[in-house]
């Protein structure tokens, strides 16, 4: 069974979907909370938010322009590895501050709530999620373009080896070249 490089492509195109929708909705939530709530999780997450949101609109504009380039989709996969390791670690920070304390002690901008911490540490999930999901699928996009190419090359034409051509010279200039040398002498 063959995997098609455009396949590939349109999930990645789907996952990098989901992975924006959800960095906005981590992005819009953290913004909102930075205002008052200053820590070291809410910052990161809203720059690593930013950070994808910026990067996936520059890579889908970029990706009807340039689609069938393997460099671009290598280059992309590499950056999607690296977002997924920043996303995982935004996520492991969000449950560690939010899941120690009880609701009543999580105050955010001076309003008791408990749902927009969890909605953060679940979107920050399900971004790290869709984004190891677009780099996986980048790689085998890279993997089935590369197949591809292989499989339209066409089969070079065997030359025939003789003694003459192995030695840089046909019969010809080979005979030419011995008469040369004995009216030489």
């Amino acid at each position: 069974m063959a995997i098609s490089s455009s396949t590939m492509r349109g999930i990645s195109l789907f996952c990098r979907v989901i992975e924006i929708i959800s960095a906005l909705i981590v992005l819009g939530i953290t913004a909102w909370a930075v205002e008052r709530t200053k820590t070291v999780t809410v910052i990161y997450s809203l720059v690593i938010a930013c950070f994808t949101v910026f990067y996936t609109l520059i890579l889908l504009i970029v990706a009807f322009s340039r689609s069938k380039t393997i460099i671009f989709h290598v280059i992309s996969t590499v950056i999607d590895l690296f977002l997924a390791f920043f996303w995982v670690a935004a996520f492991v920070l969000l449950a560690n501050n939010f899941n120690t304390a009880g609701c009543r002690v999580n105050r955010w901008h001076g309003i008791t709530v408990c749902s927009r911490p969890h909605t953060v540490e679940a979107f920050s999930f399900i971004a790290f999620f869709f984004t190891l999901l677009a780099a996986i699928f980048g790689a085998l996009s890279v993997y089935a373009m590369t197949n591809e190419r292989r499989e339209n090359e066409q089969p070079h034409r065997e030359k025939s080896v003789t003694s003459s051509t192995v030695a840089g010279t046909t019969p010809e200039t080979h005979v030419s070249n011995e008469q040369g040398m004995n009216n030489i002498v």
